[in-house]
């Protein structure tokens, strides 16, 4: 007997209900009835990458840069103007921050506050990444530094030579308004590019797109910061703004225009006085009383 206990299983009974079941109920049991692992059976949804995050990761990389660069040219602080070598400067900076970061642990500074790091996606199964190889990272750099490089010192080269300033059948001006096209399709390009961006949060940038490289979470555990400083900035200032443009009607401009030149005439004619004192003081005798020119008579 106690074997035939041991052998028997006990199937629970589905629980009761006073209502009718539902279609999507009643599949619900069966699946259930069929498969006691039910998670097994749910799809899995991928983590997507927030847009804010990415976003922020660019701006807290901008900041860098910009902080590294203002110390950095404060060693010129006493020197000549290094202005023309400014695109040389940012190309070495950007090259210094691209090797610490994104070629030696494929990832930027700002990416690292937000818990991101570059991937290359699986080329066989969907929703799966791989880490980035070392041609993407050099093409990256080369399209993101080198290339941004070379299109600053050209474009500084056609201003100060006045290329835009040429006769029409001249090479220079067809050279000007080639790269005034360029300039103006890339930018539009740039503008579709980010609201595809917006719309799947892929692909921050376009060299991002061309390479293959995509902005992950480093780890899935770690929570997800958000950083609304500039946001409770704005807030501040918009309150504050609001706050003026609400005393303003109370404040009356001919009455402060009126107390100003007031004061300031107070002002003029203590400061007079006080010199027709000090000039009595020098032409009057201090013990007699008399003027100067009264004691010069006598």
């Amino acid at each position: 007997k106690m074997e035939e206990n041991a052998n028997t299983q006990a199937v629970p009974e589905p629980p009761l209900s006073n209502t009718a079941e539902t279609p999507w109920q009643a599949e619900w049991n069966k699946s259930v009835q069929n498969n006691p692992d039910v998670t097994g059976i749910l799809p899995k949804i991928p983590l997507k990458t927030l847009r804010v995050n990415q976003l922020d990761s660019t701006a807290f990389d901008s900041e860098v840069f910009e902080l590294l660069k203002s110390q950095f040219m404060k060693i010129f602080t006493f020197t000549r103007s290094v202005d023309s070598f400014q695109p040389e400067i940012d190309c070495l900076l950007r090259i210094l921050m691209f090797r610490l970061s994104i070629y030696s642990s494929s990832r930027s500074y700002g990416q690292s506050l937000q818990n991101l790091t570059y991937a290359s996606p699986h080329p066989f199964y969907t929703n799966k990444f791989v880490p980035i190889s070392k041609t993407q990272k050099l093409l990256y750099a080369f399209f993101n530094i080198i290339v941004f490089y070379l299109w600053e010192r050209l474009k500084r080269f056609s201003i100060d030579h006045n290329w835009g300033d040429y006769p029409a059948e001249s090479i220079q001006k067809s050279l000007w308004k080639f790269l005034s096209f360029c300039e103006g399709f890339f930018k539009f390009f740039t503008f579709v590019h980010f609201l595809l961006f917006l719309k799947n949060g892929e692909y921050l940038t376009i060299v991002d797109r061309v390479i293959g490289m995509r902005m992950i979470y480093k780890s899935a555990s770690v929570p997800r910061l958000v950083n609304f400083e500039f946001m409770n900035r704005q807030l501040v200032w918009q309150g504050f703004s609001e706050f003026i443009m609400f005393l303003t009607p109370f404040v009356s401009l001919v009455k402060i225009k009126n107390w100003m030149s007031a004061m300031v005439r107070r002002r003029r004619a203590r400061n007079s006085e006080k010199s027709n004192v000090w000039r009595e003081g020098m032409v009057k005798c201090g013990i007699c009383g008399k003027v100067e020119k009264e004691m010069k008579t006598e």
